[in-house]
């Protein structure tokens, strides 16, 4: 008697499990959660931004306004800050390397007091032109 006592209890924990599923599944349908945006379509990625998005991006946290979008010519991408200055970037080249290096260079130019014309971060050493 014991053991079909246990084997009933275990049928009906099976049979609870059943049942807790499927009110699960008919949850999510009818309150339309998971991963459903309001027109019931799946939630796509963003877009990855292209390397110019990422370049203008990079100059907001760098606190330098971009005066329009920067501009693609050849291999270069080069964007016109606040205060006249021009800044070179090199197309498919490990931007977040160009920014950091921007970054340091600001920080110099800020102790310094002077503010350049252009910077050039295509090559190994930028040039700076004041």
């Amino acid at each position: 008697m014991i053991y079909s006592k246990k084997k009933s209890s275990s049928k009906f924990k099976f049979f609870l499990i059943f049942v807790f599923l499927i009110l699960i599944f008919w949850g999510l349908k009818t309150f339309n959660l998971g991963f459903k945006n309001g027109n019931g379509k799946i939630v796509e990625p963003l877009p990855e931004l292209s390397f110019s998005e990422k370049i203008e991006l990079g100059l907001k946290e760098l606190d330098l306004l971009p005066i329009g979008p920067p501009v693609l010519s050849g291999e270069t991408i080069w964007a016109t800050v606040s205060g006249g200055m021009v800044i070179y970037f090199k197309i498919n080249s490990d931007y977040t390397k160009e920014l950091a290096s921007l970054q340091l260079i600001l920080k110099n130019i800020r102790i310094e007091g002077t503010w350049p014309k252009r910077i050039d971060l295509r090559y190994s050493r930028p040039i700076i032109e004041y």
